[in-house]
């Protein structure tokens, strides 16, 4: 079933690159919720009739870890409101590592979270699976061996025979995406060897291709 994917969107009331508007909401942030727009209107526009058209997103909704302005949030869920009133779309999302105060990921310490306060967001602070896009759920982890351990659970709750039908969407480095940065995430043989037809990796803000699925 067809579905969009973003991440990293890093919403922040930016000083770079950025200036006030008439409105109020800085310009960048402002460019980037247009973009999270554009996802949307691609979930509405490639969703199949009567199909809720649902966007996924891979963490790092927010920018500054701990630390949430009213200006942000209150921009961010007035944006989201429109969007879903003019698109119907739905978001899931998982967090990363800028969206906590804390090290990993829990409800209380994730800044994303309120956004669940929107019936139309769902922001899951573990792994959940969702059957109806067979699509797997897995937020950050500070141990990368945690993040292993919860990727090999999830293989094993979908069954290996069928894990090839799924797409695991995670927040974590992945060697070779950005150049100059020393290796220390998964490899691509690695993240294959989990099985899962696609594998979607948020954290590097570079879109990269590493490997296939044997």
């Amino acid at each position: 079933m067809t579905f969009v994917a973003i991440s990293d969107t890093h919403l922040h009331n930016w000083s770079q690159f950025a200036i006030p508007t008439e409105s109020g909401i800085n310009s960048r942030l402002l460019q980037i919720l247009k973009a999270i727009e554009e996802a949307a209107c691609a979930a509405d526009y490639h969703a199949p009739a009567g199909v809720v058209p649902t966007v996924y997103h891979g963490g790092d909704l927010f920018h500054v870890r701990g630390s949430l302005t009213p200006s942000v949030l209150n921009a961010v869920l007035d944006f989201f409101k429109t969007i879903h009133r003019d698109y119907g779309v739905r978001f899931r999302m998982i967090a990363g590592n800028h969206d906590l105060e804390t090290k990993d990921s829990c409800p209380m310490g994730n800044a994303a979270a309120a956004l669940n306060s929107l019936p139309f967001v769902e922001v899951v602070s573990e792994k959940t699976l969702f059957e109806d896009h067979k699509v797997a759920l897995l937020p950050w982890r500070d141990s990368m061996d945690d993040l292993r351990a919860d990727l090999a659970h999830v293989k094993d709750a979908i069954g290996a025979s069928v894990a090839s039908k799924w797409t695991a969407i995670i927040h974590a480095p992945v060697n070779g995406v950005v150049l100059g940065i020393p290796d220390h995430g998964f490899d691509g043989k690695e993240l294959a060897s989990y099985g899962f037809g696609l594998v979607l990796a948020g954290h590097y803000h570079n879109h990269k291709k590493i490997g296939t699925v044997a």
